[in-house]
């Protein structure tokens, strides 16, 4: 399994139910909690978003396009 990374202390990522529950129609299959852990332990790494929400929708569509589910 992937080591999640988390993000610095201080430093909140707030992703609503609404887009969690948008994961299924992006990628069917998979754990949705899974993929907003990963995506949040690698926005630690990169700076501010302005939107929550969107960074993890897009980042699974790019993260599980063409990948089997786990």
């Amino acid at each position: 399994m992937a080591e999640v990374k988390r993000p610095p202390v201080g430093r909140r990522i707030f992703i609503s139910s609404v887009a969690i529950e948008q994961l299924y129609e992006i990628a069917p299959g998979w754990d949705k909690y899974l993929l907003e852990s990963l995506c949040i332990g690698r926005a630690g790494t990169k700076g501010a978003a302005r939107c929550g929400d969107a960074r993890l929708l897009a980042w699974t569509r790019s993260y599980a396009k063409g990948k089997a589910e786990p």
